[in-house]
Parts: structure tokens; C-alpha cells; sequence
């Protein structure tokens, strides 16, 4: 039987990847770069620019909308359905994702990020919070 000359496909998941993207912000590992030393923060600066720009832009275009699990067999008939009071808490074991798969890149990415981002310096994430606490009141500032 003749073998196929197609490339076997190989999966990554994000541990494979999560040394290589550690070893792109390790300045250490810069020694024998042909990149300046007086452009090695502004390359810093745009590749962590990047990398949050990109796990937003994909978070953004995952779809984890989910719907009550059954066929459509089990679905009511329609005057059924519009009489029918939906149940404010549906435990999550009856929900099914729309797309698994998005589910799945959604669990990986948040790993990923997880284990990325506390190794960067947290002042490179400051200008990615959009959200800033209100100071506590007076009572509770320290003199």
C-alpha cells in the first residue's frame, strides 16, 4: 500500500509555544542580537503591544455563546416555547457550547496568558487597563 507524501498534521498546544514567547522577552537572550541596544525597548514595547492587541482581537472573535443542551427533537413546539418561563438558574451541566471548539481555544488562551504575562514586567500591562478603581474614602486612607 503506497504511503501518503501529504505531511502527517501535527497539533501544538500553547506549552509548546510558551518557552519560545518567554524567550522573545528575555533580554538575557538578546547578547548576540544584531538588533541596536537603544532600539531593543521601543522592539519590546511593540512586540508586547502586539501580543495583547492579538489575544484581545481573538478573544473578540470567539464565539461562547451556549444553549441549552438536546436536540432539536427535544425543543418545545413553538406556542409552547413563548408560554414557557425560562429558569433563571440553568446549571451550567445543561448548556452545550455552539462551538466546542472556540470553547477550547478560549481555555488555552487563558492558560497561555496566565503563564505569559505574570513573567513580563507588569508596567508594560498598565496602559492595557482601561478600568481604574475610585480611591477609597477618607476614613480609609492611611496618614
Amino acid at each position: 500500500m503506497p504511503r501518503s507524501l501529504a505531511p502527517t498534521p501535527v497539533e501544538h498546544t500553547y506549552q509548546d509555544m510558551l518557552a519560545l514567547w518567554l524567550s522573545f522577552f528575555d533580554r538575557t537572550q538578546w547578547d548576540g542580537s544584531r538588533l541596536p541596544n537603544d532600539a531593543r525597548p521601543a522592539f519590546l514595547e511593540a512586540l508586547y503591544n502586539g501580543v495583547m492587541a492579538a489575544i484581545i482581537r481573538l478573544t473578540e472573535n470567539l464565539n461562547l455563546t451556549v444553549r441549552q443542551a438536546g436536540t432539536a427533537a427535544d425543543a418545545p413546539a413553538p406556542a409552547a416555547a413563548a408560554a414557557a418561563v425560562p429558569s433563571v438558574a440553568v446549571s451550567s451541566a445543561q448548556l452545550e457550547a455552539e462551538r466546542p471548539k472556540d470553547f477550547q481555544i478560549f481555555i488555552n488562551l487563558v492558560e497561555f496568558v496566565q503563564q505569559l504575562l505574570p513573567a513580563l514586567p507588569s508596567r508594560r500591562f498598565r496602559p492595557w487597563v482601561r478600568w481604574r478603581p475610585a480611591p477609597p474614602p477618607r476614613r480609609w486612607r492611611c496618614a
